[in-house]
């Protein structure tokens, strides 16, 4: 056998050494999925969604998700050219909901106020053009400020919204404060109306004293859990929530979605809490912040989730 010259050697060595560098190397990191913080059901193929970005924070505040036979789902950002208030965009949006009857119309809501800023409820019309995504804000809600919120001071913190009709034309609203706090040691549900034609707001006193909710689940800390991370009043007048809990932002997170009670918009009372809250499902590693109607293009699906898992990103799921 002939000997390998030199330079022959050099070259297999030095490409060898490549390849070893190449296997020891990490994957280049991928950009994460963006999280969902509420979501509501466009059609039985698209979703809108809203993110939790912060005022200072630049960026979409909501989103349409497009659900794509036999592949993963795709995102598109939705524009708004004027927030149509002195305190500019949304800021920290934790929830949405479609106004029923006014067909492209959302509900979007703020976390609360912070620092005597913030508070809003955003009415906006959605719009697609040339495959591009918008909306138009219609009206803007400045909500009651419960409790103060601050640097060193808990105060409201609302995750979860949700809407159904009256025969009247109202629409009820209704609020879901997170708990988990000193303010709230509890979720607690609260319910107003508002007037579609003129956005005038009605609420009752015990609207404002609200129900308090105390989720089921196996928490690290049952003190500290959000007993109300989403809303949803399904078209049956079903209410569900999703309650979460996060250790830190890396996690570890756990979600469960559960069965609250019955919605009468005409009801005095329209809110009939169960005597037993029911949990649907039980989702390990993730924060659920969102909930939805299920769609009829994945068989057996009632409900559909979105999570918010901070620096892991976010993701949608459909649930039986």
């Amino acid at each position: 056998m002939k000997p390998v010259p030199a330079i022959a050697q050099q070259s297999c060595l030095l490409a060898l050494l490549g390849l070893l560098a190449a296997c020891s190397e990490p994957p280049a990191p991928t950009t994460p999925s963006v999280g969902i913080s509420g979501m509501a059901r466009i059609d039985d193929s698209r979703y809108l969604f809203v993110r939790d970005l912060k005022s200072f924070a630049s960026g979409a505040r909501m989103g349409v998700l497009q659900l794509n036979d036999g592949e993963n789902y795709s995102v598109n950002d939705v524009a708004v050219a004027d927030w149509m208030h002195a305190q500019g965009p949304g800021s920290d949006l934790e929830a949405t909901c479609a106004i029923p009857g006014r067909g492209g119309e959302f509900l979007l809501l703020e976390s609360g106020h912070w620092q005597g800023q913030y508070g809003r409820l955003f009415r906006v019309r959605l719009s697609l053009t040339d495959e591009t995504y918008s909306a138009d804000v219609i009206h803007v809600h400045e909500l009651p400020e419960f409790e103060p919120k601050g640097i060193d001071d808990p105060g409201d913190e609302m995750e979860g919204l949700a809407c159904t009709a009256g025969s009247d034309g109202q629409t009820l609203v209704i609020l879901g404060e997170r708990g988990g706090s000193s303010a709230y040691p509890n979720g607690l549900l609260r319910w107003f109306t508002i007037d579609p034609e003129t956005n005038a707001e009605t609420w009752t006193d015990a609207g404002r004293a609200g129900l308090e909710i105390d989720a089921p689940g196996g928490w690290h800390d049952p003190q500290t859990n959000r007993d109300i991370s989403a809303l949803h009043v399904h078209s049956d007048g079903s209410l569900w929530a999703a309650a979460a809990e996060d250790l830190s932002d890396e996690g570890p997170f756990s979600s469960v979605v559960y069965y609250v009670g019955t919605v009468d918009a005409d009801a005095e009372q329209p809110i009939q809490p169960s005597s037993r809250f029911t949990v649907r499902g039980v989702l390990s590693g993730f924060k659920v912040e969102a909930l939805a109607s299920g769609t009829s293009n994945i068989p057996n699906t009632s409900l559909a989730v979105g999570t918010e898992d901070e620096v892991f990103g976010g993701t949608w799921r459909p649930l039986r």
